[in-house]
């Protein structure tokens, strides 16, 4: 039976060291030509081209989610954009005071471009492959955007990532990682991706899987029929995912596909 694998990247399809391990990328070249494999992520299309290529997923006929599935490609020689949720520069000042009011590191991202309020040396910035721009609120461009990201203290995140949910329930608040926090539009959301592919590609429910390990992997392992969560994950990923495959370090993606798919 064909299905649709949906990775989340990292904690998930990376290695700790931000590659892929070689048993993964057997794997998954093994697997592709029977099954529909689909990168699911949160950074943008720029940032994971050049794994998709590696892993010959660049090709006619396969798809990505980025932007937490704010965004979905059809892939190949000419990409096609099926589905791209953005904020109005208008819809961002509320964020952008909240971002203030609470000492919070404020980042915009679009498909070229990362606009930031001030120096931030995360190196996970330096592997989105954008150009970066300083600049104040009242300086950017006109235009939509992607997705806010919000940086700051991965103890006092969660906390904040409700309290934002409660003051603009208008945008969707998801902690991405233990330091990020992402605010995007409503229409968002990795599990909103796997239902537009299932209905794209003509599938049943059971015929959907998604692995993952974060917060923002939760509602896509429960819509999935077959919901796998890394040895790595949070507990409370585990708790409602249907089995439990062994860590990012172990390749648990590779284990995933050997024994359940």
């Amino acid at each position: 039976m064909k299905q649709c694998i949906m990775i989340d990247l990292d904690g998930t399809l990376l290695k700790p060291d931000k590659t892929v391990g070689e048993k993964t990328k057997a794997v998954i070249r093994q697997y592709k030509n029977d099954h529909q494999i689909v990168i699911s992520t949160g950074r943008p299309l720029p940032a994971v081209k050049g794994l998709l290529e590696e892993l010959g997923l660049w090709e006619e006929g396969q798809y990505v989610v980025t932007y937490n599935g704010g965004r979905i490609d059809c892939l190949g020689a000419n990409p096609q954009v099926l589905k791209n949720s953005q904020l109005d520069k208008e819809e961002l000042a509320p964020i952008w005071d909240f971002a203030k009011k609470e000492g919070l590191s404020f980042h915009l991202v679009n498909e070229s471009t990362m606009y930031y309020d001030k120096e931030n040396t995360d190196p996970f910035y330096r592997e989105l492959n954008a150009k970066m721009e300083q600049v104040a609120m009242s300086q950017l461009p006109t235009g939509s955007f992607n997705k806010v990201v919000l940086v700051g203290d991965k103890e006092i995140l969660p906390l904040l990532a409700k309290k934002g949910q409660e003051e603009l329930p208008q945008y969707l608040w998801l902690q991405t990682m233990p330091n990020l926090l992402e605010v995007s539009s409503k229409e968002v959301g990795k599990e909103q991706a796997l239902q537009f592919l299932q209905q794209e590609l003509g599938l049943k429910k059971e015929q959907m899987v998604a692995i993952g390990d974060e917060e923002n992997d939760r509602l896509m392992l429960e819509q999935a029929g077959l919901g796998i969560a890394m040895g790595n994950a949070k507990p409370e990923i585990k708790k409602i995912a249907d089995v439990i495959t062994t860590s990012n370090a172990d390749e648990g993606v590779a284990e995933a596909f050997l024994r359940w798919i």
